[in-house]
């Protein structure tokens, strides 16, 4: 695994070179911070990102398992999501575009401070960890290697000494990603909603230490 973070140390705020991010620049190196898997290229997301962030948070199979993604998702929600993790990732923080060894966006990971609905107390030991794989793409180990590339970052450069994650309880899948990528349940479990789906949904929330 090879990480590439020249601000990794010391630098907090969004990074400010990934504003104007093409996909150029990403098979230039010039991303400013990038995890490179096995089989992936994690790094932060660009402009050119729009349309297949559109698709892949499109799928209603996809959009019900997570607390923030609407259905349907429209041209103007991915550009939105698109601008939201541009301006907010930072070294400590980042949110990547989980990219094939074709530059094809396969997904989406990253660390963020919010909780996936129920605010309080969930963060006391660390960030959130979010991952989406487009559902063509999954069932082939491709969300625990972005994982594991994330965690290989944050162990490294984030300053965090545990990482927190929540799935719905019908989210066999994610339960599975999460458990080979190391996480470990802590016995609590929340009402939470989905933007997707009516309705209160019990969530399960893991930690993993670094």
């Amino acid at each position: 695994m090879i990480i590439r973070t020249p601000e990794a140390h010391g630098f907090t705020g969004s990074h400010p070179a990934v504003a104007g991010l093409k996909r150029e620049d990403l098979r230039a190196g010039r991303s400013g911070y990038a995890v490179q898997t096995k089989r992936l290229y994690l790094s932060p997301l660009c402009l050119d990102d729009v349309d297949d962030v559109k698709a892949i948070f499109g799928h209603q199979s996809v959009a019900r398992m997570t607390h923030a993604i609407a259905h349907p998702f429209s041209d103007a929600d991915a550009r939105a999501y698109v601008e939201k993790a541009r301006h907010n990732s930072s070294p400590r923080l980042p949110v990547f575009g989980i990219r094939d060894a074709d530059e094809t966006l396969i997904g989406v990971v990253g660390l963020e401070r919010t909780t996936c609905g129920q605010a309080s107390g969930l963060h006391q030991f660390g960030p959130s960890v979010g991952i989406c794989i487009a559902p063509e793409h999954q069932g082939q180990g491709f969300g625990v290697e972005a994982l594991e590339g994330l965690i290989g970052y944050a162990e490294r450069f984030g300053g965090h000494r545990v990482l927190h994650a929540a799935h719905f309880a019908d989210n066999a899948a994610s339960a599975r990603m999460l458990a080979r990528a190391g996480f470990l349940y802590t016995g609590r479990r929340t009402a939470e909603t989905s933007l997707a789906r009516q309705g209160m949904h019990e969530a399960l929330h893991m930690i993993r230490l670094l």
